[in-house]
C-alpha cells in the first residue's frame, strides 16, 4: 500500500530542513516512485542533491519535475540557478527567456537571467537587467546584492558599496550580503571591517559556504594562515566536491590535511565532467599538493593539464594587448604632456610596478615597513583613468591631466594622519607609466625587475582570475606578454630618462639590509631598521604573494626555475633575444 503523499512530503521536508540531505533525496526518491504524478517529489530530490553537492544529478530531477508539471514554477527557478551554478549559462539563459514569455513574475525571472549573464561574463547586460528590476522593485533587497556584486565587477566600487549597503539597512543580517560585502571593505584596506562583516556572516549562518570562503580568504590576507586553513576545511565539510574550494584550500594545506584534501580532489575528479574549467581547478589542486611534498615532476604535469584546460575555457585576447600599447605608445611619441601650476601631491605617490609575481609585494612590505608609509595595495585607479582615456581616443591636454589626477585622488583609500607617502603596486600599472606622470609629475616609480623564467613559472603555478591575466594559463602567450613588457619598459625609459628607477629583485633578496637603505633614498624616506625585515610588517596582503613574504627574505627562490626548465620549454623559446639580452 502506497504512503500517503502528505505524510512522504513531510517526512522528506523535515530531513532536508535538518540538514539530513541524503535522507531527504531517498525519501523524495521513493515519493517520486510511488507518487509519480506528484512534481514536488522530483522537485525536492533536485534539491536535495544540489544541497548534498551533486548539482549535476540534479538537473535531471528538475526537468522531471518540470515534464510532470509544466507550470512548477519552483523547478523551473531551481534547474535554471542550477545550470547556471554549473557554468551551462547557455543553456540556462534560453531557459529563462522561455519562461519569460509564459510567466508574469518577471523579478524572479529578471533576478535569475542578471546571475546568468553574470557567471557568463557578460556583466553590463546583468547590471541592465537588474536595473530594469529595481525600477520596478527598489526595495528588493536580493537584487541589489547582486547588482553590487556585479558593480564591484565592473570597477565600480563606490555605487556597489551603496548597493550593499541599501541591501543591509533592508535585511542587516543577510549573511549573503555580510560576506559579498566583506570582500569590497578588504580590497579598499579595510581589513578589521572585513573582518568583522566576514564573521558576522558565518556567526549568523554557520553552514554558509560562501561566508566561510570569505572569512577564511579574509583571514589569510591578514597573516592568519592557521585560522585560514581550518576555516576552508569547515567549508570543505559543506561542500566537499567544490572545485574552487579545494584548490584555495590545497594552495595552504599542510602535512597533516594534505592527504584528505588530496582524496576529496581525486573523488571530485571522478565526478567531474572533461573541459570544464572546474576540472582545471582540480587539476591545479592537485598540483600545489604534488608540489608541496616536492614531486616535481608530477606538479609540473598537473599544472600543464589544469592550465591547459584553463586557457581552453578563459582564452587570452593577444590582439587586444597589441592595439593598446600600439596606442599607448602612440599617446606619448611627442613631447609628454605637462600641467602648470601643479601643487606637490601630499601624501606622495610611489608607484612600485612590473611584471606580475616579480617581487612587487614583497618591495611594498619593504617600503610600508616605515611608519610614515601607507601601503595601499594594488590599486586600479590608474589603470582605469587610462582605459578611459584610450578608449576615448582624446589626446592628453592640460585639462584631461586634471581630471585624471582628481580621479585618482578621489578614489584612494582612507589613510592615518601622519600618512607622508603611500605605495601603489598595481604590477600591470608598467603599461600606464605615462599616465602616472601626466597626472603625478611628483610620483615616484620604482620598476621590479627579475628573471622572467623565474616569474614565468610563478605565474604558471598561480591561478588569477582577472581577465588581465589569462595569458599566464599559456606558455606561448605568456612569452608574448613579457616581450611586449620589455618593449613598454624600454618606451618609458626613452620618453621619461631618469624618472624610472630599477630595483633588482635578486640584488634585493640577496641583500636587503643595501638594497632597503637604497629603496629609502630613492623615495626621500629615512631607512628605519623594519625596512629590512619586511616579513614582520603586519599589514594585510592582498595577493599571491602572501606565503612568501610573510616569510624571511631569502634567496630560494632564485633560480628555481631550472628545476622546471623541460615544463617551461616553450615559454624559454617564445622569449626575445634581443628583448632579453642578459638571458
Amino acid at each position: 500500500m502506497a504512503t500517503h503523499p502528505q505524510l512522504l512530503a513531510d517526512r522528506a521536508m523535515g530531513q532536508f530542513r535538518q540538514g539530513q540531505f541524503n535522507a531527504a533525496f531517498k525519501t523524495a526518491r521513493a515519493g517520486a516512485k510511488e507518487h509519480p504524478r506528484e512534481s514536488f517529489f522530483f522537485n525536492l530530490a533536485g534539491l536535495a542533491q544540489v544541497q548534498g553537492g551533486n548539482p549535476r544529478d540534479a538537473i535531471d530531477w528538475f526537468r522531471k519535475a518540470i515534464r510532470v508539471n509544466p507550470s512548477n514554477v519552483e523547478a523551473q527557478n531551481n534547474l535554471a540557478q542550477t545550470l547556471t551554478s554549473l557554468g551551462e549559462t547557455k543553456t540556462a539563459l534560453d531557459l529563462i527567456e522561455k519562461f519569460l514569455l509564459k510567466r508574469k513574475d518577471n523579478d524572479v525571472l529578471l533576478y535569475l537571467k542578471a546571475m546568468a549573464l553574470n557567471v557568463a561574463g557578460q556583466n553590463a547586460a546583468a547590471k541592465e537587467a537588474l536595473d530594469t528590476l529595481l525600477a520596478a522593485y527598489p526595495n528588493d533587497a536580493r537584487a541589489l546584492n547582486l547588482r553590487g556584486t556585479i558593480r564591484y565587477a565592473l570597477g565600480e566600487e563606490n555605487e556597489a558599496s551603496q548597493d550593499y549597503q541599501a541591501s543591509l539597512s533592508l535585511r542587516p543580517n543577510s549573511p549573503d550580503v555580510l560576506a559579498n560585502f566583506a570582500l569590497l571593505l578588504s580590497r579598499a584596506g579595510r581589513m578589521d571591517d572585513a573582518l568583522a562583516s566576514a564573521q558576522k556572516s558565518v556567526e549568523l549562518a554557520p553552514n554558509y559556504g560562501l561566508g566561510l570562503n570569505r572569512l577564511a580568504m579574509i583571514q589569510n590576507e591578514m597573516g592568519d594562515q592557521t585560522a585560514s586553513l581550518a576555516t576552508y576545511l569547515r567549508a570543505l565539510e559543506l561542500a566537499p566536491y567544490d572545485a574552487e574550494l579545494l584548490l584555495d584550500t590545497a594552495s595552504i594545506a599542510t602535512r597533516e590535511t594534505a592527504a584528505k584534501i588530496e582524496a576529496l580532489t581525486d573523488a571530485a575528479l571522478k565526478k567531474e565532467k572533461p573541459s570544464t574549467l572546474s576540472r582545471a581547478y582540480l587539476f591545479l589542486a592537485k598540483a600545489k599538493l604534488a608540489l608541496a611534498k616536492g614531486d616535481i615532476a608530477g606538479s609540473d604535469a598537473y599544472f600543464v593539464q589544469g592550465n591547459a584546460l584553463h586557457h581552453q575555457n578563459r582564452p587570452f585576447d593577444r590582439a587586444r594587448v597589441i592595439r593598446e600599447q600600439a596606442q599607448t605608445l602612440a599617446l606619448f611619441a611627442s613631447k609628454p604632456p605637462e600641467m602648470s601650476d601643479v601643487p606637490p601631491t601630499r601624501p606622495r605617490p610611489i608607484f612600485v610596478l612590473g611584471l606580475p609575481r616579480s617581487g612587487t609585494t614583497l618591495i611594498e612590505q619593504v617600503i610600508s615597513a616605515h611608519p610614515d608609509v601607507y601601503g595601499a595595495g594594488e590599486l586600479p585607479w590608474m589603470e582605469r583613468v587610462a582605459r578611459r582615456i584610450l578608449e576615448a581616443e582624446t589626446p592628453l591636454d592640460d585639462a584631461s591631466c586634471r581630471d585624471l589626477r582628481d580621479y585618482y585622488l578621489s578614489n584612494l583609500p582612507r589613510m592615518p594622519d601622519n600618512t607622508t607617502a603611500f605605495v601603489d603596486k598595481m604590477p600591470g600599472n608598467y603599461k600606464r607609466i605615462g599616465f602616472i606622470l601626466a597626472g603625478f609629475p611628483d610620483a615616484i616609480i620604482l620598476s621590479i625587475r627579475r628573471d622572467p623564467r623565474d616569474v614565468a613559472l610563478s605565474m604558471w603555478q598561480t591561478t588569477f582570475g582577472s581577465q588581465g591575466m589569462y595569458f599566464t594559463f599559456d606558455q606561448r602567450e605568456m612569452a608574448f606578454e613579457l616581450n611586449a613588457y620589455r618593449q613598454y619598459m624600454l618606451a618609458w625609459e626613452q620618453i621619461f630618462p631618469g624618472r624610472i628607477h630599477e630595483i633588482d629583485y635578486e640584488t634585493l633578496v640577496g641583500d636587503v639590509s643595501a638594497e632597503s637603505r637604497r629603496i629609502a633614498d630613492i623615495c626621500g624616506l629615512e631607512w628605519v631598521d623594519a625596512m629590512e625585515r619586511p616579513h614582520e610588517n603586519v599589514k594585510a596582503v592582498r595577493t599571491a604573494s602572501i606565503t612568501q613574504v610573510r616569510s624571511p627574505v631569502s634567496t630560494k627562490s632564485v633560480g628555481r626555475w631550472k628545476k622546471h626548465a623541460g615544463a617551461l620549454k616553450e615559454f624559454i623559446a617564445g622569449l626575445e633575444p634581443t628583448l632579453w639580452p642578459d638571458l
